[in-house]
């Protein structure tokens, strides 16, 4: 599903009482609930309608389906036991990288490491 989405709000005018507490926070954890940083919008500055218009508007995008990824998810980094484990017992944790949170840089080493790991280990024990 795209993360790519417009919102478009008529302007305000001058008569136009601000927005309600009780849009603003609505519309916040709509905000939440689709995963948008709420900062996108400066919620307190919209007049009343423009508020029910973004309402609406994030109403339609949650219905949809619609959700935002996380822009840049952070990888766990390989802790000092972890990377001790695949230096010694490569078979057995090479597999705990597998979890989404490592790179997969983290994986291709640990992967290589158990596939060299074995060759060695058959080559020693075949002769």
């Amino acid at each position: 599903m795209s993360s790519e989405f417009s919102i478009i709000v008529s302007p305000k005018k001058e008569d136009e009482p601000g927005a309600t507490e009780k849009q603003i926070s609505f519309a916040t954890q709509l905000f939440d609930k689709l995963n948008i940083d709420e900062k996108v919008v400066e919620i307190n500055s919209l007049g009343k309608w423009q508020a029910s218009e973004l309402i609406d508007q994030l109403i339609k995008l949650k219905d949809s389906g619609f959700s935002v990824s996380e822009p840049s998810e952070i990888k766990q980094k390989i802790t000092l036991i972890t990377g001790f484990g695949i230096f010694v017992f490569p078979y057995f944790f090479c597999w705990l990288t597998l979890h989404p949170s490592y790179s997969r840089t983290a994986r291709i080493l640990s992967f290589a490491w158990l596939a060299w790991s074995i060759s060695i280990l058959y080559s020693v024990l075949k002769v």
